[in-house]
């Protein structure tokens, strides 16, 4: 699937855990409720702000991620596309750190390995192990 902007979905790590916003704490689960739940918005100049299920923004404030309320620079991130996987890697606009999972830990580094690249899907049956 592309990961179009105003669209509401999941992001899915290769582990197949998911992006969460749990009442205001950022992490992974298995889950594919609410609490998963993301929407991408365009940004301007190539980047999108990564909006919770709450509202709140994805934001990279050295090298740490946090919840936001605002539209800050530091909440600006660059998607950047493998169409042969139908993955994609969600890079800081600030620092160019990709966003990763690690033993079921959300990380910002500058690899781009398997644990660096999500999906995108809107549900649980568009989600499949090779494509999303």
């Amino acid at each position: 699937c592309e990961m179009n902007t105003g669209r509401q979905g999941f992001l899915v790590a290769w582990t197949v855990n998911k992006l969460e916003d749990r009442s205001g704490t950022l992490g992974l689960h298995q889950d594919w409720g609410e609490y998963q739940k993301w929407k991408v918005e365009d940004a301007g100049q190539g980047m999108v702000y990564i909006i919770s299920h709450r509202g709140k923004k994805l934001q990279d404030v050295w090298n740490n991620l946090h919840l936001v309320d605002d539209y800050h620079v530091w909440a600006r991130w660059y998607i950047l596309p493998s169409p042969a996987l139908n993955r994609y890697l969600i890079c800081s606009a600030r620092t160019n750190l990709c966003l990763g999972e690690n033993g079921g830990n959300l990380r910002l580094t500058d690899q781009k390995t398997q644990r660096e690249w999500w999906a995108f899907t809107a549900q649980q049956n568009d989600y499949g192990s090779a494509s999303s």
